[in-house]
């Protein structure tokens, strides 16, 4: 818990992303997770792929690091509201990194848990299961504006719209960006060119 120094650039670090490397020097995926005993605890039920921020928010630098090494990631965050708002940060950081090849996933805890009391109690192939079921991307972020704008009125649409393309605004040109507006237009149930001529 030391402070950050000129020679200790905390917001910079990855907490367990050496021993990472040693263990697998082609990482097929790493599970980025909040807290040093979640890292222990993934590592001893064999999934040596967790790494962990310094308790700090992650950040574009964090990503650029991950992305070196491995073009997927799944985030998985405590289940409180303390992780969930971890996970909107960590969604935003990464949209503007988003190029073709790069696959990005959110586990989102049940309430009360973390990575480390999750493994424990349910067991490495329960933790699997739901690595492998969790949301990509478009469908993280469409439940998470869902949940602040119920698609209910029109009033929460047309703010969904806006934010949800305040959000797609920031992934670089290409494909990833391009097929984020047909998603988007499914969520408003609207045809994709209607949307299109609203945007523009």
């Amino acid at each position: 818990n030391s402070p950050e120094t000129a020679v200790f650039l905390k917001h910079q670090e990855l907490y367990g992303l050496f021993e990472a490397r040693q263990a697998q020097p082609k990482l097929p995926y790493v599970i980025v997770v909040e807290g040093y005993m979640d890292v222990i605890a993934l590592n001893q039920y064999q999934f040596p792929m967790a790494i962990a921020t310094l308790g700090t928010a992650v950040n574009a630098q964090h990503i650029r690091k991950i992305l070196r090494y491995s073009k997927r990631i799944i985030y998985c965050f405590d289940g409180d509201n303390a992780g969930q708002k971890a996970s909107w940060k960590a969604l935003q950081a990464t949209l503007p990194l988003l190029t073709e090849g790069v696959d990005v996933k959110f586990l989102s805890l049940p309430p009360q848990q973390d990575p480390d009391t999750f493994i424990r109690q349910h067991g490495r192939d329960a933790f699997k299961s739901a690595l492998e079921e969790a949301p990509r991307i478009p469908d993280k972020l469409f439940q998470e504006l869902a949940q602040r704008y119920p698609l209910n009125h029109i009033a929460n649409q047309a703010q969904f719209a806006h934010e949800a393309m305040r959000c797609i605004e920031t992934i670089p040109p290409g494909f990833y960006r391009d097929l984020m507006i047909p998603a988007l237009a499914d969520q408003l149930n609207m045809d994709t060119t209607a949307l299109h001529q609203l945007l523009q």
